[in-house]
């Protein structure tokens, strides 16, 4: 059921798809209820549970919760190119002046790079798309792997505060914000970015105007081991910067 839906949805126009080296990433679908129970009753297990809302743990319970994620149209299933499992989700909430992220990965699935590899393309796919410059991401302060992830997206700690999800657990949370336009004067210097630009001038020549400014950014960001050719202007990459969506 969930191949017929990433061929229907690659078939008509207007749904999101992004792929990255490994991953593909898309919407969640009521189908994916029994990947879902895995990844709750995982997360249910890990030293990490206090640090979140409590999961269903039953068919009923995991069927309900996945249709509100995927009604809300917010919600982003994660899986390895070759698979259908669903091993992860992402949440991209609007919050205003701000997109909060949020996400679940499966423990099986961890120290692998899968994190900052889908987090890091959504994050791009929201700069690039809808033109989202700032981010922020709320986590417990205790949640190493947490934090590091973060941390390595370039999100920043900017306060902490108390927290509880459980009665009788209170956890001190960390607010972590990332503002792309300071991240990348920050990170890299004028001349790359005049280079750059210049580049991208001459590849609008040929008409490919997916290549712009923001761009920069997907290449800069580690998360998906990008490795440009020069000689090729840019125009071949080893692994998908820009996230996909059909127009």
């Amino acid at each position: 059921m969930k191949k017929l839906y990433r061929f229907i949805r690659k078939a008509f126009k207007g749904d999101v798809f992004i792929d990255t080296e490994r991953l593909t990433i898309r919407y969640v679908v009521d189908e994916d209820w029994e990947d879902m129970l895995k990844l709750f009753t995982d997360f249910s297990n890990s030293p990490y549970v206090y640090y979140d809302l409590e999961k269903p743990l039953d068919e009923a319970g995991a069927r309900y919760r996945t249709e509100r994620y995927a009604d809300s149209r917010i919600f982003y299933a994660v899986s390895l190119k070759d698979s259908d499992e669903v091993f992860a989700y992402i949440c991209v909430h609007d919050d205003g002046p701000s997109h909060d992220v949020g996400y679940c990965f499966r423990s099986d699935f961890h120290g692998k790079g899968y994190a900052s590899e889908a987090v890091g393309a959504i994050i791009r796919f929201y700069n690039e798309h809808y033109g989202v410059k700032k981010f922020t991401a709320g986590t417990a302060v205790a949640n190493e792997p947490s934090v590091k992830l973060l941390t390595r997206l370039g999100f920043k700690l900017i306060s902490t505060e108390p927290n509880s999800f459980f009665e009788g657990h209170t956890f001190e949370s960390g607010n972590f914000v990332l503002e792309i336009d300071e991240y990348m004067k920050k990170s890299h210097p004028k001349g790359w970015l005049c280079c750059f630009e210049n580049i991208c001038g001459l590849l609008e020549v040929f008409n490919h105007s997916y290549c712009n400014k923001n761009s920069l950014f997907a290449c800069c960001l580690s998360v998906t081991h990008c490795n440009f050719c020069i000689c090729c202007c840019l125009w071949h990459s080893s692994t998908t910067c820009s996230a996909l969506i059909d127009k």
